[in-house]
């Protein structure tokens, strides 16, 4: 399972945060890499709100920061 850099449990929402360095071009394929940042983003947004769920902490909405 993938998970989000960090998350935020603020009054209203959680806040899950995935930090991605784009500077560094040698690790993504030019013609991919928009694929990939889709993939990895969905992926690791799927996996960490049903970890949250297996501990019954989806009791407020979620906002994804990227």
């Amino acid at each position: 399972m993938k998970a989000v850099d960090i998350i935020v449990e603020l009054t209203d929402y959680y806040l899950f945060i995935e930090v991605k360095d784009f500077h560094n071009s040698e690790q993504y394929n030019e013609t991919d890499h928009f694929n990939f940042l889709i993939k990895s983003l969905k992926y690791k947004y799927r996996d960490t709100w049903l970890y949250r769920w297996g501990e019954n902490k989806i009791d407020k909405p979620i906002k994804y920061l990227c």
